[in-house]
């Protein structure tokens, strides 16, 4: 079955990095879309959820793991995931929302222009 319900799902990444923020404007750089060694770039669909309830998916699944505060999300258009030759797999652990961008060529120069395709595209939204 498809991932996609309907053409154009929202999903969105979350960033905890400062590193990964641009300072001059609320832009998220390519370095937050880059695949770990997995393969399996972490995500959450978000499509038809309201602001508070994204940011509560952060407080309930994600930051916890991380130790640290949230800076930033990416909202994104999983268009641009299949302009790109990758996939959404949803695996819903440990949400039922989460799922992960696969498909990288993790022994190519072209990663790095796909999480690059992936940040352009990104909303940059903080929290508030």
């Amino acid at each position: 079955m498809p991932f996609d319900r309907r053409p154009g799902e929202r999903l969105t990444r979350f960033v905890f990095d400062s590193g990964q923020l641009r300072a001059t404007a609320p832009r998220i750089k390519h370095s937050a879309f880059m695949p770990p060694t997995s393969g399996k770039l972490s995500i959450f669909w978000t499509s038809d959820l309201g602001d508070e309830a994204v940011w509560g998916i952060c407080t309930t699944h994600v930051a916890p793991l991380r130790g640290k505060p949230v800076l930033a999300r990416g909202d994104f258009n999983s268009l641009v995931v299949y302009a790109q030759d990758l996939r959404v797999d949803v695996d819903g652990i440990p949400d039922p929302r989460h799922a992960n961008v696969v498909g990288w060529d993790m022994s190519s120069t072209r990663t790095r222009l796909q999480a690059l395709k992936l940040a352009e595209a990104a909303a940059c939204i903080l929290p508030g």
